[in-house]
């Protein structure tokens, strides 16, 4: 409804405004009558009417007077003036102040009725030209900070330079793993009225730019924005530029807030994730961290509790060391062939797992917990199909000597034994020194190795250092010592040797 409102120094004047017509039939509300100018400025300033019927002539301030001030500090009113004076020289000064019209006392029903349906009219299509325009300046201006944020400051409006100039910003944004609702997040972000935010749906997420607020309120903000937004879109990732920004440097802001993107993977949805906690990690280092070989040894005893262990291990590992999302996919998937390679070899049942359903699986996952917990459940398929090492022999050291027989090559240790099949290192030390006659667990190890390095270097014509590290040992040196050591030459001069010989018989 518009608001009405009658300033008129004669009481009946004004009881017979508000009474000569059901002004609530016509889309009117009367907000207020007032017996002079100076009251009716005042109820103009706390009402702000759509329309006033003001009297010309009043003591102190007159009608005229009182509609210039009005106009002066800025009322969108329309004005109706009322004089029993039909004199002209006040029409014309009316009509200079743009009043919608001029109507002489006592005012006639019939005429006033189709000026209200009129000024309705008027204010309404006003109404809806001022609403497109404020639509229309609000498009402008999100624009205008969306081409900041890209770094285009040639867009850039002398109005925005003016009013933020000296501000200091910090940016946040949400991401998702999956198409969602951005304009349901953008309106429940809205409703938080609270807070002075410029909200900016970007591609495929929206930017929060905080303006002078300190970090303590930001994180509050994005806790709320969080459960906020849970309800209706799961999937969605919160992130936070820890560092102010000026207003020309927004796209360097916005450019640290997507580079973020590259390393959130690595940790739970549920967190906010900053710019700090990236620099606060530790430098990658270089040496492989073998989790093929552990987690295929764990498979095979079925030491599910340590599963979990290590692959708790992989996800502190990537979270310790911030690696890109790209990284950490090609390397579980590495980890993966590199597992089920291992134990394809003697268990011929895991040739039929279907990898191309692990590699779905790994690439859909929206973040490191869930891939991880992906592979748990697919490792413990696994292990199913796997004739490991639990029940199938009772005496321990045959256990041990068969599992060295199939997996010398890799490193291997009396204690890491004694943690796999459950034993005592000490009493299981002593249980296979007496089995082998006298053979501490390293020597037959060693000796194994040996045979095996011996059949390598006869049957295939591979370099010597391709041997040692097939055979199990990653220092040349010391492979030629330990060959020296047990065969008496050298593995280059036993391969010598060898191709002569068959060379012979050839």
């Amino acid at each position: 409804m518009l608001k009405v409102l009658f300033v008129d120094d004669e009481p009946l004047i004004r009881e017979g405004l508000c009474s000569i017509i059901d002004w609530k039939s016509y889309g009117y509300r009367i907000v207020g009558t007032a017996k002079n100018g100076r009251e009716g400025l005042e109820l103009i300033r706390q009402q702000n009417p759509d329309l006033v019927f003001v009297d010309i002539k009043m003591p102190g301030i007159s009608g005229i007077n009182m509609v210039a001030r009005a106009k002066a500090f800025g009322n969108t009113a329309k004005y109706v003036v009322l004089s029993g004076y039909s004199d002209f020289t006040f029409a014309q000064e009316s009509i200079r102040l743009g009043v919608e019209s001029y109507l002489l006392k006592p005012v006639d029903e019939n005429e006033l009725i189709p000026l209200i349906q009129k000024i309705k009219e008027k204010c309404i299509e006003e109404r809806k030209l001022d609403s497109q325009l404020l639509h229309y300046e609000k498009m402008v201006e999100k624009q205008e900070w969306k081409d900041l944020l890209v770094g285009k400051l040639d867009t850039l409006s002398q109005r925005l330079l003016f009013t933020y100039e000296n501000d200091t910003f910090h940016l946040a944004n949400i991401i998702a793993s999956k198409p969602i609702d951005w304009e349901n997040i953008q309106n429940k972000l809205l409703s938080m009225e609270d807070y002075q935010t410029k909200i900016l749906q970007m591609e495929q997420s929206i930017c929060i730019l905080f303006i002078n607020y300190d970090r303590s309120t930001i994180k509050s903000y994005l806790e709320k924005a969080r459960m906020k937004i849970k309800s209706i879109a799961r999937d969605t990732k919160i992130q936070l530029v820890e560092k102010t920004f000026s207003l020309l440097d927004l796209s360097t802001g916005y450019q640290s807030l997507r580079h973020l993107e590259d390393f959130r993977f690595s940790y739970d949805d549920t967190i906010i994730f900053t710019d700090r906690i990236i620099h606060s990690r530790e430098n990658r280092p270089k040496a492989a961290q073998n989790w093929d070989d552990k987690i295929s040894q764990v498979l095979e005893f079925e030491n599910f509790l340590k599963l979990d262990h290590l692959l708790d291990e992989i996800k502190e590992y990537y979270q310790q060391h911030v690696v890109k999302k790209e990284n950490i996919l090609v390397e579980l998937i590495e980890l993966v062939k590199n597992v089920y390679n291992r134990l394809s070899k003697t268990n011929p049942d895991v040739k039929e797992i279907k990898l191309d359903e692990w590699m779905e699986q790994i690439y859909q996952s929206p973040n490191l917990i869930m891939l991880l917990d992906c592979l748990k459940q697919r490792f413990i398929q696994l292990s199913t199909k796997v004739n490991g090492f639990v029940g199938n022999i009772d005496d321990p050291v045959k256990k041990i000597i068969q599992y060295i027989e199939q997996y010398y090559d890799k490193e291997l240790n009396l204690k890491l034994m004694a943690e796999l099949f459950k034993y005592n290192p000490s009493y299981l030390g002593k249980k296979f020194k007496n089995y082998t006659g006298g053979d501490y667990f390293h020597i037959y190890l060693d000796k194994v190795r040996m045979q095996k390095a011996q059949q390598l270097l006869e049957e295939r014509k591979l370099k010597v250092y391709e041997v040692s590290e097939m055979v199990g040992y990653h220092n040349i040196d010391y492979f030629y010592k330990k060959f020296k050591k047990y065969i008496g030459i050298s593995p280059k001069e036993f391969q010598k040797r060898a191709i002569e010989l068959q060379e012979r018989h050839e």
